[in-house]
Order: C-alpha cells, then sequence, then structure tokens
C-alpha cells in the first residue's frame, strides 16, 4: 500500500492537480476569512466553510475524476491488478493519497483560528468542531469521487457526475422544503450529511454524527474495491 501511496503522491505534484488544487483553496479563503470574519467582525467559522464547501465540489470532482478511471483509460490498471498487492491495498493507497491534499489544505487553513485567537475572543472548542466536521465531509465526499471515477474510463464523466452528485448532497436543504411528503423529507433529511455537518458547525458534536461519516466513507470505499475486482475476472 505504501508504494501506491507514493506514486498516487507523485502523481498529484508531478501534475497541475495537486498544486491547483492547493493554490485555489490558498487564493480563496483568504477573501472569504476577510468578508466574512474580519470585515463581519466574527470568530465563527461556519460562515467560511460554507463558501470553502462551494469550492472544494469542484475541486474534489478534478481531484478524484481520475484515481481509477484514468488507470482504466490507460490500461494500466491492469499492471496494477497483476501486481503482488490486493485490491484493498490498491484502492486504499489511493484514497489515502488523496486525503492527504485534502489534509495539506486543513493544515494551511489553520493560520485562521491562529489570527482569530491573536487578535480577537475565540471558542476553540468550536472551531475544532468546525473542522472536525468539514474533514469527515470531504473524507466521505472523495470516496464517492472515487467510487464514481471507478465506474467509467472517462475522466469528465466522473468529475461531471462527481460534481453534480457533491452539489446534490449540498443542496439538500434547499431540496428537501420543496417536497410535499413530509415522511420523504424526514428521510431525506435523516440521510443528508450536510445537516450533520451543519451540527458541527454550530459546535455540536455528536458521536453517531461521526460514525455516520465513517461509516458511509468505509461503504465506498469498500464498493470501489468491490467494483475493482469485479474487472479482474470480467476483463
Amino acid at each position: 500500500m505504501g508504494a501506491i501511496y507514493k506514486k498516487e503522491i507523485r502523481n498529484y505534484f508531478c501534475s497541475p492537480i495537486g498544486y491547483m488544487y492547493i493554490a485555489v483553496f490558498m487564493c480563496l479563503t483568504p477573501m472569504f476569512f476577510t468578508q466574512i470574519n474580519l470585515a463581519g467582525q466574527t470568530s465563527g467559522m461556519s460562515g467560511m466553510f460554507y463558501y470553502i464547501n462551494i469550492v472544494y465540489i469542484f475541486l474534489t470532482a478534478i481531484l478524484t475524476m481520475g484515481m481509477i478511471a484514468e488507470e482504466r483509460n490507460k490500461h494500466t490498471d491492469h499492471l496494477l491488478l497483476s501486481a503482488p498487492l490486493n485490491i484493498t491495498e490498491i484502492v486504499l493507497g489511493k484514497y489515502l493519497a488523496a486525503i492527504s491534499v485534502l489534509g495539506i489544505t486543513v493544515v494551511l487553513s489553520l493560520i485562521y483560528p491562529v489570527i482569530i485567537g491573536r487578535y480577537g475572543s475565540a471558542s476553540f472548542g468550536r472551531m475544532f468542531s468546525c473542522y472536525l466536521g468539514f474533514t469527515l465531509l470531504w473524507m466521505l465526499f472523495i470516496s464517492i469521487g472515487m467510487f464514481i471515477s471507478s465506474l467509467t474510463e472517462s475522466q469528465f464523466i466522473a468529475a461531471v457526475v462527481t460534481f453534480g452528485i457533491l452539489f446534490a448532497l449540498l443542496m439538500t436543504e434547499n431540496f428537501i422544503s420543496n417536497i410535499s411528503n413530509q415522511t420523504l423529507a424526514n428521510f431525506i433529511t435523516a440521510c443528508s450529511p450536510i445537516n450533520r455537518f451543519n451540527d458541527f458547525q454550530i459546535g455540536i458534536v455528536f458521536f453517531g454524527h461521526i460514525i455516520y461519516f465513517l461509516s458511509f466513507t468505509a461503504l465506498f470505499v469498500f464498493l470501489t474495491i468491490q467494483n475493482v475486482d469485479r474487472r479482474r475476472f470480467t476483463e
């Protein structure tokens, strides 16, 4: 798994994808922080994370589109599948590499709580909750993007479908208000990751929410493993 992880990290930073992911994040988040926190004189970071989430839909679609699809398109997946590694190690190596790129941006953004703590009154417990929810949400969304990438050979299709699904998940609250069937609306609300994320943003950390995110992340990683493994016997 270590070899796959190193290979994927090298691929991200030998191409524009990794640098673009970090650069776009570091160009836009100071604008959000300045307008929302500094100009608005607030220590809460939920507003900033709201806009970061919208940017991350695009970034995550780009980050994950080639995780499996590129290997299939170039037929280099046959080399991976014949390597002395099991499918789980291959998929986990790819997933952890993508999470590491996400982690770099999260670490870089820690400058904002430092600034708030230095020049204002900050609730570090709520900030921790915001960061925890944000990290869990995008760990899940990256696993969804990876699964979609495993379903097609086209990186473009993978990116578009990932973007569409993640956008729909983020906009769940807006969709729910238009659903007349209350039972269906309640079911979608209960299943919605963004509703659970919103609890983290107001400083509420439920153990059940953490289990929800980790469980669904593991589910999509598992589905990716099964899909890649299935191709070993069908192609």
